[in-house]
């Protein structure tokens, strides 16, 4: 939902709607990431995948949305009516950045159903759920 609340913005120009989709799929993502982020806070529980610059994917998930959420708060206290502008007209680097991300999208989904399948994914994933009904 944050990535399609920025599209939104380069589709149809910067309005404070847009900006209120972004701020709901930043509160799902950090409470999520959160949740996962809580899940290992107990002493000797082990993270799941190798950390990155001393956290986890979840943890850094979690960083990302709570600046997300930080940045678009601080941006919707600055707003000011002059940026929305009426006849907006996308420009061509606005679509390839739509089509890159529709693709990024596309790929993560296709990967996710590869690895997991039609199932909830396992907890540490050790094989691909698709590659291994081929043996």
């Amino acid at each position: 939902m944050v990535m399609f609340g920025f599209l939104l913005n380069i589709v149809y120009g910067t309005e404070q709607r847009h900006y209120g989709v972004i701020l709901v799929g930043a509160l799902f993502g950090a409470a999520t990431a959160l949740r996962q982020v809580s899940l290992h806070v107990i002493p000797g529980t082990p993270g799941y995948g190798s950390p990155i610059l001393g956290m986890h994917y979840y943890t850094w998930a979690f960083v990302i949305f709570a600046m997300t959420i930080a940045g678009v708060a601080l941006l919707l206290l600055l707003w000011n009516k002059e940026w929305s502008d009426e006849h907006y007209q996308m420009s061509m680097f606005g679509r390839v950045v739509c089509i890159l991300a529709i693709v990024a999208v596309a790929i993560n989904v296709g990967s996710t159903f590869i690895e997991c399948g039609p199932y909830q994914c396992p907890d540490n994933p050790v094989s691909y759920w698709l590659l291994d009904n081929f043996k």
